[in-house]
């Protein structure tokens, strides 16, 4: 069977747009990527949650560590702290850069969005290998946006790379 990782970054600081729950509580993504992973069946090797973080960040921790399980459904779960340099696309860099050959796939995502199906790591993995020159595969965004001058962009926050 294949090693698959799943990477999450976290931000604990203000973000342009979020929900409710998440102004009212920082550690309130963190504590719906548990969730999730518990809840929905998945065959991952390790899960590594990343948190980019920046000063005023740090009085987070005690609870972030307390959160956070060594494990979810059998599944070693890593916590790294980084500073906030290159946001998500960093952090994800850095895990890669750092496990290179430890893992046979990756699966990159942000704190706020969520896998909701069963066996999701599955089927990004034979997703990824229909695909045999594939070096990373993530949504696409079509529609170019006002605020960026109209060009493309990495605007979906998940993928895969082998």
């Amino acid at each position: 069977m294949d090693k698959t990782c799943y990477v999450v970054t976290f931000y604990l600081g203000e973000r342009r747009k979020t929900v409710s729950q998440q102004k009212d509580d920082v550690l309130f993504f963190l504590k719906q990527q548990i969730a999730h992973l518990s809840y929905f069946k998945h065959n991952l090797k390790n899960i590594i949650f990343v948190f980019n973080v920046e000063k005023s960040h740090e009085k987070y921790f005690k609870h972030i560590r307390k959160l956070v399980p060594s494990q979810i459904q059998n599944t070693e779960v890593q916590i790294l702290k980084r500073k906030n340099i290159g946001f998500s696309y960093g952090g994800w860099s850095d895990v890669y850069n750092y496990y290179k050959d430890k893992f046979d796939y990756y699966i990159f995502n942000e704190d706020d969005y969520f896998f909701t199906q069963h066996n999701w790591d599955n089927y990004l993995v034979k997703k990824y290998q229909s695909y045999p020159d594939c070096g990373y595969l993530c949504p696409m965004v079509r529609e170019p946006n006002h605020w960026n001058g109209y060009r493309k962009y990495a605007g979906h926050s998940s993928g895969i790379a082998s």
